[in-house]
């Protein structure tokens, strides 16, 4: 069975090249038995490509409708829920992961009980190794106002968001 599926699939392929079709149609009489099943193989085949291409149209759309939708509930940039909630990002932009996890305050939920631990704390220093656009090296910094945080990274566009979130969220 998978034999003859491959097989079919590969007449399918070859019959769509519109030169070797031309060939089969000037070749073959087309009351033929072998022309009408090249004929039904090619009909099916562009059927299904025509298919395809309608259902790739379709999803692109559903996609950029649903982009849209986001995007106008997250047009402020401004941190949802979570332990950051109330942050602000300067920009649409997330380096290293999604950003719109961060900005619903969902991206940090395996780590709330920890954070919520830290932010419990008096500490004066914070060190924020890999910071990317300072999610939670400013996350953090706004609630504890006190402590000096120290965010690191080797990008320097990451390093830069990192500064301008830093600036919009006072910290």
């Amino acid at each position: 069975m998978h034999i003859k599926l491959q097989k079919k699939r590969i007449k399918q392929k070859i019959i769509k090249n519109p030169i070797i079709w031309f060939c089969i149609e000037k070749t073959l009489p087309k009351t033929s038995k072998r022309y009408r099943k090249l004929r039904n193989l090619y009909d099916w085949s562009e059927t299904a490509y025509l298919a395809r291409i309608e259902e790739k149209k379709r999803k692109r759309l559903q996609h950029e409708q649903l982009t849209t939708r986001i995007n106008s509930n997250f047009e402020d940039n401004i941190v949802r829920h979570g332990p950051f909630k109330g942050m602000k990002y300067p920009q649409k932009v997330s380096i290293g992961s999604e950003l719109y996890p961060k900005l619903l305050g969902s991206y940090e939920s395996e780590l709330t009980d920890t954070i919520n631990f830290i932010l419990k704390q008096d500490y004066s220093t914070i060190l924020d190794i890999g910071c990317a656009e300072g999610y939670y090296a400013v996350g953090i910094g706004r609630i504890i106002q006190n402590a000096r945080v120290i965010a690191y990274d080797t990008d320097e566009i990451a390093l830069k968001l990192c500064n301008q979130m830093a600036q919009l969220n006072n910290v």
